[in-house]
């Protein structure tokens, strides 16, 4: 599960719950999500 949050300095966030048994290869894939989407933002910064 995903939430996105607005924290109280007006800044976008969000968190990622895995709970159960969720199995590794499952949170390597989400982990490889998170660091694409952050690498792909962050060039968007410095573009």
């Amino acid at each position: 599960e995903v939430r996105t949050f607005v924290d109280r300095h007006g800044c976008n966030g969000f968190e990622v719950f895995l709970g159960g048994d969720c199995e590794l290869e499952t949170t390597i894939r989400a982990l490889k999500f998170i660091t694409k989407v952050l690498e792909d933002e962050s060039k968007e910064v410095y573009d």
